[in-house]
């Protein structure tokens, strides 16, 4: 294994394996601990590249991540902003905001050597066609560690829930988007991430199927890097911040799926939307189930919150 160092990029040069990423970092005991040092110290690896028998895995510090087309930059946070409809705002008309949170995709996508693959599932691609008139949508990205922290602060992410509130305070700014008007939706990891920043900045949320309990999710060792850097276990947490604000969410379970119902159950101060289905035995089954659930509640929500 070598590690080459040039400007801002750090590449980690291991021998061609089946999967790049799966054994050539993850499958290896040396390029894993290299892999978690310079993941807590605010790294990404952003791709793979192969070279003749050699796999060079590329690093780059969360300021110099490539930036999709419409990205943007909040200082250790990519976000995105969805075009306007062609239709435009209706002038004096109330406007409201909808802010999603990137999930994670199927466990193989856990092993992606692209970070968009990895990190950068956003849900709902058509989501503006689908709500009430006059709602933005705003994307943000979790490109933390490296499936992403929760979009909760790490020691080499240091401003990550700051930037996630800035951001969210300048759009609503920009277009005059009152907080009363303003929606955190977020699926899996996302629902988390939408139920935290909810509770602590005093947001509506809905969220769907989160995973608030770490200690037991099957798939935990696959979030490399993750174990010291955040409380694995979420619901204390959740449940204290639930207690201390006056604002509510909703969260969509099913008390049939048993990798998120034990955490979710645990959950205290918060509406619960409980699918019931017997068929739902798996997770990501869940969160796809729940969808005409999610965009009904959306839609009353916003409409709702006019209605203040």
């Amino acid at each position: 294994m070598q590690i080459l160092r040039e400007s801002e990029q750090t590449t980690v040069i291991v021998p061609v394996a089946t999967n790049p990423w799966a054994a050539g970092v993850a499958g290896n005991a040396d390029a894993l601990r290299v892999h978690q040092r310079l993941t807590r110290n605010g790294l990404v690896l952003v791709r793979t590249e192969q070279h003749g028998a050699q796999y060079h895995h590329v690093y780059v510090p969360h300021v110099a991540v490539p930036l999709r087309p419409g990205d943007q930059r909040q200082g250790q946070l990519v976000y995105h902003l969805d075009q306007i409809p062609v239709t435009g705002l209706t002038p004096g008309a109330s406007r409201h905001l909808v802010v999603t949170f990137s999930h994670i995709g199927a466990p193989s996508e856990l092993m992606a050597a692209d970070y968009q693959q990895r990190m950068g599932i956003s849900p709902f691609s058509r989501l503006q066609t689908w709500l009430v008139k006059n709602t933005l949508v705003l994307r943000l990205l979790d490109t933390n560690l490296t499936a992403g922290s929760f979009f909760r602060n790490t020691a080499g992410a240091p401003t990550f829930e700051a930037d996630v509130a800035a951001v969210i305070a300048r759009v609503r700014a920009t277009y005059q988007i009152a907080r009363t008007q303003t929606l955190l939706y977020g699926a899996s990891k996302g629902a988390t991430a939408a139920m935290y920043h909810g509770l602590k900045l005093g947001y509506r949320f809905i969220a769907n199927d989160p995973i608030v309990d770490l200690t037991q999710y099957a798939y935990r060792p696959l979030l490399l890097a993750l174990d010291d850097q955040i409380a694995l276990d979420m619901v204390p947490k959740l449940n204290d911040l639930a207690r201390a604000t006056p604002y509510q969410g909703t969260v969509i379970a099913n008390h049939h799926t048993p990798e998120s119902w034990p955490g979710i159950a645990r959950l205290k101060h918060l509406l619960l939307h409980d699918l019931n289905d017997a068929t739902l035995a798996y997770h990501p089954q869940v969160t796809v189930a729940a969808t005409p659930v999610v965009l009904g509640l959306m839609n009353t929500m916003l409409v709702d919150l006019v209605r203040r």
